[in-house]
């Protein structure tokens, strides 16, 4: 953006959220992770050592959002069980408003397993079952949407149904709000609609991208077209070799946090979480890339899929150590 551009993008970013709430919709899930103690083989049975947390890219990006000082809340769904519950909990002891975090009956808690290489945390593969969750969200949406308080920030992912996200997006075009998309999986990619007018910011990382689009391609080419299909800023992430966001200015190249990688993750959650909080501040998609690339960079370094030291401050400490776009 030029000057006067960007003068006026920041002037109407304050005007429209002054103080915006944050409202997360999609997946909340018990969260297992599996890191091999050896080199996988497809063939035979694994040792791991396995954890058990909560996450979900929504959930993910609420408590991050919280950690950072974000007014933020979760509309999703959850089992008829103690996970469920604990989740809940957890989530508002951190100061997360659960409200809209519904128990879906008969159903047990959305389940997500990850696969991990022992030595790099590097993710071998996940699977997830979510069925009853997808249900009661796109029996939902609308109730989320039309409570929607007045400039709002929206975050929605591809856990919900491609009903569910045509909605989100269908109210982004009609009401004050910057709305958020994430692909969260190849499978789940193409749930995103094709025409993406009314839409703030979409996130992918290359493979994603490469499902969502139907070819694969350069990634500051991938962001380009995806931001040709009318939203306003559209990054594609790269693991450890950063981000790139595209938007009406051109494209920028942000490098990776370098460090060393325990688990990663919830990298792409909390680079979403962070560019939120900055936007939330009044900065464009642009300028909040840095803290969210910072953001992924430290998530990898904790074993935990929310950085327990997640706070402004620390993000504020890691963002002196990112290199130059």
């Amino acid at each position: 953006m030029n000057s006067d551009a960007e003068a006026a993008y920041h002037l109407t970013m304050m005007e429209i959220f002054p103080n915006p709430p944050v409202i997360c919709i999609g997946g909340a899930l018990t969260d297992r992770k599996y890191r091999l103690k050896a080199a996988l083989d497809s063939d035979t049975s694994n040792p791991a050592v396995m954890t058990v947390g909560f996450g979900g890219v929504a959930r993910n990006v609420a408590e991050t959002l919280a950690r950072l000082g974000v007014r933020a809340a979760l509309a999703a769904a959850v089992g008829d069980d103690a996970a469920g519950g604990a989740l809940r909990d957890g989530l508002a002891a951190l100061g997360v408003d659960v409200s809209g975090v519904r128990t879906t009956p008969g159903e047990p808690t959305a389940d997500y397993a990850a696969v991990l290489d022992g030595a790099t945390g590097r993710l071998h593969f996940g699977v997830v079952s979510m069925d009853g969750a997808e249900r009661l969200m796109e029996q939902r949406i609308g109730d989320v949407l039309a409570a929607l308080p007045a400039g709002a920030i929206v975050f929605a992912e591809a856990n919900l149904t491609a009903r569910a996200l045509e909605a989100a997006v269908a109210a982004a075009r009609s009401t004050p709000c910057f709305l958020a998309l994430d692909a969260v999986s190849i499978a789940k990619a193409g749930r995103l609609p094709d025409d993406l007018g009314g839409v703030g910011l979409v996130v992918m990382n290359e493979d994603e991208a490469a499902a969502s689009l139907g070819r694969r391609g350069a990634p500051h080419k991938q962001a380009q077209r995806l931001a040709g299909r009318g939203a306003t800023a559209a990054v594609v992430t790269r693991g450890a070799a950063g981000a790139v966001l595209a938007d009406a200015s051109g494209v920028v190249v942000q490098p990776a946090l370098q460090g060393l990688t325990a688990d990663v993750t919830g990298a792409g959650d909390s680079l979403i979480a962070a560019m939120l909080w900055r936007i939330s501040l009044g900065e464009t998609p642009r300028d909040a890339l840095r803290w969210g690339v910072a953001a992924a960079g430290v998530t990898t370094e904790s074993a935990a899929t929310v950085h327990p030291a997640m706070s402004a401050a620390f993000l504020s400490a890691a963002l002196s150590r990112m290199p130059q776009p």
